[in-house]
């Protein structure tokens, strides 16, 4: 490192050093201000706040975040300074970002608000989630909604129920700002966040992918291999991804053509371990491959007892020669948020130091975590994923004005012939073994499932479509393109009818994934259609297509695909 390097970086570190405040370092349940005439100046769209030091705010809603005089710190760990704006989505699942105002070093008695050191514009954002309840009416809180305010954020001002601010102590911030460095200057090739069930490695990685960005990295690389969360990766997928932009709040996804994702179709490593490791194999020799000189996060699953120690061994064998940082989210000592409680043996099973024994790592980081459930998890956490991931339209922009089911579904042929057919149906389930053709039927409609590409020759099909298990699956080259919901299939047409996501990049996927000869596959994991879309009540009144209400038992009753859907009158 050069001398002039060695300065920068010292001076950065003392930078960051001085951003930590240890009175924002315990539970923060509202602002330890009020909005008012002296403080703030309400715009037909957009609100300015003055914040002097130590002062700061909480924002439940969807606003555009700038700076207009000084700076502020968000989340007690990064500073933003005037010139840019964030866009920031807060849901109540997650904590709301921290907002505080900083000393500054030049004069500000001038200009807006002269007698506040920073002053902040909070701006409307139209996100579209204020209609997420209109899909799901069991999940409306799950965003903010005030139809009568004229603007589509709130500062929380006093405390409310499950609201809290993200919680960033000087152990977090000590390793998040030396992980960086060590990460910017290639001392460390990559960072392990490890950790328990609900301890934060999420949003531990996100906090260090934006800490990294707003000090000049123009990319960072994160490997999500926890199928169990959908923050970095669709649902039941596990991938390599890249940020390039800063994400506050609800981490906003990216659509980075490079990204390479594994459709995995289970919560859980232990339901198909031998499919799993193949997959995190693949994901880290794309990376050393391709991209190895752009910093690297790495999250692991969140059990980490029996076999789930068994897999954290495993995925430290696999990264171990990259010498990476782990930093360690301890379930021994935490602080509780809410009504959460822990595994009565979780903590007497499992010691940390038992949880890091014979682990391969470099420098080891071992954290009090923040431990919190969120309001909605398991099976309505997947379903607020989906809904998400099906609705989107750009990065932070979604169409929750009508339902899937009120529109026509795409075309997939299986002919042979077509260039994008898709003769191939493959299950993640180990005890199918083998389908036939109406089996096959009968597994797919009406299921979530993945659109793959399989390294496998049109020309070796013996049928279509063709059926091929998880064991035959684990010995192929499996790319996620994209999820989709299989409306049905005609056997005797030979396509199936499926909705797709609003993704304008898809015919680019397509394309790409098949261009080296890779067959296109529905792959069938456990996902299940987010119920807001299919069940009856929402419909009451309304002439829905494609849909027959009458009880099945064949697909439990709730959506029974028509057999008539094949008629040229219904495919325009």
């Amino acid at each position: 490192m050069s001398a002039f390097a060695a300065l920068n970086r010292l001076s950065n570190k003392s930078s960051e050093a001085s951003l930590y405040n240890a009175n924002l370092s315990g539970t923060i349940t509202s602002s330890n201000v009020t909005l008012g005439p002296k403080n703030a100046i309400f715009m037909d769209s957009a609100v300015l706040v003055g914040l002097n030091k130590d002062e700061f705010i909480m924002v439940d809603g969807f606003y555009d975040l700038s700076v207009v005089k000084g700076c502020a710190s968000v989340n007690n760990l990064f500073k933003i300074s005037s010139g840019n704006a964030y866009p920031v989505v807060t849901s109540k699942n997650e904590s709301l970002p921290v907002i505080c105002g900083l000393e500054s070093e030049e004069s500000t008695q001038t200009g807006v608000l002269p007698s506040y050191s920073t002053v902040i514009k909070l701006s409307n954002l139209d996100t579209g989630l204020q209609n997420f309840g209109f899909i799901s009416p069991n999940l409306q809180d799950l965003f903010h909604t005030q139809p009568s305010s004229p603007y589509t954020f709130e500062v929380v001002e006093t405390p409310r129920n499950n609201v809290v601010g993200l919680r960033v102590d000087q152990k977090a911030h000590y390793a998040i700002t030396e992980v960086s460095e060590k990460l910017r200057f290639q001392e460390s090739r990559a960072a392990i966040v490890v950790g328990a069930s609900f301890c934060g490695r999420s949003t531990f990685a996100d906090l260090l992918v934006n800490n990294m960005l707003l000090a000049g990295v123009q990319r960072v690389a994160l490997i999500d291999l926890d199928p169990s969360s959908p923050k970095f990766t669709p649902t039941g997928c596990i991938g390599l991804t890249f940020h390039s932009q800063i994400s506050i709040g609800v981490h906003l996804q990216t659509h980075d053509s490079n990204n390479k994702l594994h459709f995995y179709g289970h919560e859980d490593p232990a339901v198909a371990p031998s499919y799993y490791f193949r997959c995190t194999e693949s994901l880290k020799k794309h990376y050393i491959t391709h991209w190895k000189s752009i910093p690297l996060i790495v999250i692991t699953p969140g059990n980490i007892r029996g076999f789930g120690r068994e897999t954290l061994a495993h995925l430290f064998k696999v990264f171990g020669d990259l010498e990476p940082s782990l930093i360690y989210l301890s379930h021994n000592n935490y602080l509780s948020i809410g009504d959460f409680e822990p595994d009565e043996f979780e903590v007497q099973d499992n010691p940390d130091d038992e949880v890091l024994a014979d682990l391969t790592y470099k420098t080891v980081y071992k954290l009090d975590s923040t431990r919190r459930k969120p309001k909605y998890s398991g099976i309505l956490a997947s379903e607020i994923a989906l809904l998400q991931y099906f609705h989107r339209i750009s990065r932070h922009h979604w169409d929750f004005s009508s339902f899937l089911l009120e529109s026509a579904p795409s075309i997939l042929s299986f002919t042979p012939g077509n260039e994008f057919s898709v003769p191939l149906i493959t299950s993640l389930h180990e005890p199918v073994k083998c389908l036939n053709e109406s089996e096959m039927q009968t597994f797919i409609e009406a299921s979530v499932v993945a659109l793959c590409a399989i390294n496998v020759p049109k020309s070796s099909l013996q049928s279509y479509p063709q059926f091929i298990n998880t064991t035959e699956l684990s010995h192929l080259d499996c790319t996620f393109i994209c999820l989709c919901i299989v409306h049905s299939i005609n056997l005797k047409e030979r396509f199936f009818l499926v909705y797709l996501p609003k993704d304008q990049n898809l015919s680019g996927k397509l394309s790409r994934a098949t261009a080296n000869g890779h067959t296109l596959a529905l792959v069938r994991g456990t996902g299940s259609i987010p119920s807001g879309e299919i069940l009856a009540s929402p419909f009451i009144g309304k002439k829905i297509p494609f849909v027959n209400r009458e009880p099945t038992n064949k697909i439990g009753g709730i959506w029974n695909a028509r057999r008539n859907l094949g008629r040229k009158s219904q495919r325009s």
